[in-house]
């Protein structure tokens, strides 16, 4: 035996059929019907029909489709305009002011080059002249250097044997010298010599002073340390 189901001892949500219905809300955006008639009843309207013409300009689709309409069947003011054409400018003077300008600015062109080209040219000129004049220079103070240091070997070579030469005429000159110089000393030894012995005693008193500083023979030994410098 089936029971019929118990109602819920707390019931959250009322039933919605106890509800009463919510009042209308105002619409705040008009609809484009309200806002735009003409153009609602316009889209809302039926096409307008094919003129008979229109199968002829425009053939049936192939399958044996309907045809489709023409332009000449909508409003004047929905079908587009072409483009208006560009201005049409005389070909001759266009052709003759575009030569004219092109040959102008190759003409400029040319000239820059070969402005360009003549000075480089120069400058290139000038370059190797400086260049040349720079090897010729170098060369010319080369020769000069060799020229200077062959003066220099030959002249060494030459002061060699002239100085070994020299240097043997004064190694001559000064053992003839110191020979003769050695004789005449010798003679004036002996000379001095023999006076000394034959001079009395008291003449070493009066002797002059050269004669003192030069005596180098003996002396006698009484009169030795007599001379003129100790007497002072």
């Amino acid at each position: 035996m089936q029971q019929a189901p118990s109602a819920p001892l707390f019931p959250i949500f009322p039933s919605t059929a106890a509800l009463p219905s919510p009042p209308p809300v105002p619409s705040l955006f008009p609809s484009a019907a309200a806002l735009f008639p003409s153009a609602a009843a316009a889209i809302c309207a039926a096409p307008p029909p094919l003129p008979p013409s229109a199968g002829a300009l425009v053939p049936a689709a192939a399958g044996g489709g309907a045809a489709l309409p023409s332009f000449s069947s909508y409003p004047q003011e929905l079908v587009p305009k072409p483009a208006p054409p560009p201005p049409v400018v005389p070909v001759a003077a266009s052709a003759r002011a575009s030569s004219s300008s092109s040959d102008d600015s190759d003409a400029d062109d040319r000239s820059r080059r070969k402005r360009k080209k003549r000075g480089s040219d120069r400058e290139g000129d000038k370059e190797k002249d400086r260049r040349k004049r720079s090897d010729e220079k170098k060369k010319k103070q080369k020769r000069k250097r060799e020229e200077r240091e062959k003066e220099k070997e030959k002249r060494r070579r030459r002061d060699g044997r002239g100085r070994r030469r020299r240097d043997e005429e004064e190694d001559e000159e000064a053992r003839k010298r110191t020979k003769e110089e050695r004789e005449k000393e010798l003679q004036i030894e002996r000379r001095l010599m023999r006076e000394d012995v034959r001079k009395p005693a008291a003449l070493w008193l009066t002797e002059p002073v050269e004669y003192a500083h030069n005596r180098t023979t003996h002396e006698p030994p009484h009169t030795h340390h007599r001379t003129r410098h100790h007497i002072r």
